[in-house]
């Protein structure tokens, strides 16, 4: 695998995934944009009567993902969790072919930070 990250160049394939990321974690399309729009309108309706759609606690969802899965079983919270864990895989390893001489705190920084950021985009 290393060898064709190599040929193919680390900046492209990052691209892609980073519109990959956006594409399917903030604005949601998966093929009918009316279920985009319904989405929006949707938003907006909440925050007009107050509700935002926040959680300003840290791990709280995670928490409830984890207490649901030893109570039920794989549910949709659960699936949720597991896929957030794996859509970040990819930026972890696509990352430090983008740095120049990484350490592993600023590879983990720089990974943590994306992650950060796209994840506080998507609410």
């Amino acid at each position: 695998m290393m060898e064709l990250l190599k040929r193919v160049n680390a900046k492209h394939v990052f691209i892609v995934y980073l519109i990959g990321i956006v594409n399917f974690v903030i604005v949601k399309y998966f093929g009918d944009m009316q279920i985009v729009l319904d989405r929006i309108e949707s938003n907006k309706s909440q925050r007009d009567e107050g509700y935002w759609n926040i959680s300003l606690v840290p791990f709280r969802s995670i928490t409830s993902s984890i207490e649901s899965y030893f109570r039920i079983g794989l549910e949709v919270s659960s699936i949720n969790l597991i896929a957030n864990v794996i859509l970040f895989i990819p930026m972890g390893l696509l990352i430090p072919f983008l740095m120049r001489n990484p350490s592993f705190l600023k590879r983990m920084g720089v990974t943590l930070e994306a992650t950060s950021i796209l994840r506080e985009v998507n609410y």
